[in-house]
């Protein structure tokens, strides 16, 4: 049975993946400039597909309304945080069709801007979860880092995030993953030219 962990592993090998792709591509470092969230939601859904062994199935941006119906939740009033008329980057379901795991998927790492989508999911968690009935079992955020000169480490970033989540979200646990990959050989090198790329992934989970 694929385990927190190996789901957590394979968000952060999907964003660096990503990036090693787009790389191939384009030939360009700078994969923020570009709007590329959906690729990166692709490569993570793949990712998660792998962990699974090929068991569990994804989809991706699912309307919120179908998520609530598959997560076999109660019926009845959502919280407005949760926006029904919105949808989820990417969902993860087990070999028996239960939807287990909510991702967002963003550019940027920083607990800013992943606040308002952590809110939004943790609500989902407790209305599509154990307490109505659902089958959800995790929630995660996650964002692609790259190393820049002068720069803060993705190490401390994660840090200082994973702190912020802990006070924001006292009552769940707070999983951090990540995975590294170094500039492609074959990019062109320009001043600024990221390092290297970390996939950072923060898994919330009662």
């Amino acid at each position: 049975m694929t385990q927190f962990s190996e789901y957590g592993s394979a968000i952060a090998r999907g964003l660096v993946d990503g990036w090693r792709q787009y790389h191939l591509w384009t030939r360009d470092p700078n994969i923020h400039a570009w709007g590329i969230e959906p690729f990166l939601s692709v490569k993570v859904a793949q990712a998660l597909y792998e962990a699974s062994g090929g068991a569990g199935w994804v989809t991706l941006e699912t309307p919120i309304a179908k998520l609530h119906e598959w997560s076999g939740a109660s019926t009845g009033r959502v919280a407005d945080s949760i926006n029904k008329s919105g949808r989820v980057d990417v969902a993860f379901y087990n070999r028996l069709d239960r939807l287990r795991g909510l991702v967002e998927v963003k550019r940027h790492f920083g607990f800013s801007g992943l606040k308002a989508d952590s809110h939004r999911l943790v609500a989902m968690l407790d209305r599509f979860g154990k307490k109505h009935e659902g089958s959800v079992r995790w929630v995660a955020v996650c964002a692609l880092h790259l190393t820049l000169p002068g720069k803060k480490p993705a190490e401390a970033r994660m840090a200082d995030a994973a702190k912020k989540f802990r006070t924001e979200f006292p009552k769940l646990k707070v999983d951090t993953y990540s995975d590294r990959l170094p500039r492609p050989k074959f990019t062109r090198r320009f001043e600024g030219c990221p390092e290297d790329a970390v996939g950072l992934c923060i898994l919330l989970r009662p």
